[in-house]
């Protein structure tokens, strides 16, 4: 059973156990004060990241952790908001709280990485607790440096189930107490321990903290594979009432369809619009080792649900030939044109 309160796991939104036993957005009778922190912890049981492992997981001013999913797109919590500017990329930030409005800033953003973000958009039905908490950001400029892990799709999410092993990463606080601090990446591996209309992850000394809203649950589909081929399966929602540890997350299969329809860009490049393999060219491994860290070694196509594209068919930005006929494509909806260019796909 899974029927603890929930708390949102955003930044600036940590009290102390004794005094905050009904934790939520806004319900912290915090100190008026600010405080400007030199992180040194976030996700509870885990480990700092190394200085490149898992770069493409950015932090937003809304105190929330986002994943780059595609060079243009970085996927988060609904309940984050939308009203973004930037997404700040590094593995360590010094945060400035403000309890009193529940709110975390950078107080020298010029000395971090960012990339402009052109639009946001919230999922029309998100909410905590709906399975849907879900947004997105379009970004100004293509992020290539920053490997991007695309959503699980199709076949693949059968590996999404009761004790199947994932990896945590975000930049919350690593525990309730009053000396916790947040603003340092951290990456932590448990479980699958429920999936229903959310999938639960974590336990009490590896889970997640207030800050790791957004973050990720990064999941292999490789079968343990010497190379491994990393997917996004779920984003952090929220917690338990009181306590750090079991994280309720969206999960992004659910929510792929809109994704890909409302950013206009192909997040699952080996699956077709009805989830079924039809790998397209980008649909190779991510350039990550175990600990999600970036590897010099040539393309490796995936081939999980079916044969790995064929390169004779494809050409690098190739998304297929169009059909003899297309429809006015100005009196589509949009969700409509992704469907029909995703079908698209010669290979």
């Amino acid at each position: 059973m899974h029927d603890d309160g929930l708390v949102v796991l955003r930044m600036g939104m940590r009290c102390a156990l004794a005094t905050c036993a009904a934790l939520a957005v806004g319900a912290c009778a915090a100190e008026n004060r600010l405080e400007v922190v030199a992180a040194s912890h976030a996700i509870v049981g885990g480990e700092p990241a190394s200085d490149n492992a898992w770069l493409n997981v950015g932090w937003l001013e809304s105190g929330c952790t986002a994943t780059l999913v595609h060079e243009r797109v970085i996927v988060f919590a609904g309940h984050c908001g939308v009203d973004h500017e930037r997404v700040f990329f590094g593995q360590a930030f010094e945060v400035a709280l403000d309890f009193d409005a529940g709110t975390a800033s950078l107080p020298n953003p010029e000395r971090y990485e960012s990339v402009a973000l052109t639009r946001c958009e919230l999922h029309p039905e998100a909410a905590i607790g709906s399975g849907l908490d879900v947004a997105f950001c379009e970004l100004a400029d293509a992020v290539a440096d920053r490997p991007s892990v695309p959503l699980v799709a199709g076949c693949e999410r059968e590996h999404l189930k009761l004790g199947a092993p994932v990896t945590m990463v975000g930049f919350g606080f690593d525990t309730l107490e009053a000396q916790g601090r947040a603003g340092i990446k951290r990456v932590a591996q448990s479980r699958v321990v429920d999936v229903s209309r959310e999938v639960y992850i974590g336990e009490t000394d590896a889970g997640t903290c207030p800050g790791d809203s957004g973050g990720p649950a990064f999941m292999r589909v490789d079968s343990e594979a010497e190379r491994p081929d990393w997917r996004l399966a779920a984003v952090l929602s929220s917690g338990s009432q009181g306590r750090c540890g079991v994280g309720r997350y969206t999960n992004v299969s659910d929510v792929k369809e809109w994704l890909e329809a409302a950013s206009g860009h192909d997040l699952t490049p080996c699956f077709d619009a009805n989830d079924q393999w039809k790998p397209g060219p980008s649909c190779v491994m991510p350039p990550l080792n175990l600990e999600g860290e970036p590897i010099d070694v040539p393309d490796e196509h995936t081939a999980h649900c079916g044969s790995p594209a064929e390169p004779a068919a494809c050409s690098a930005g190739d998304v297929g030939a169009r059909p003899a006929a297309w429809p006015n494509l100005f009196s589509l909806p949009l969700y409509i044109f992704m469907r029909l260019r995703k079908r698209a796909r010669t290979c």
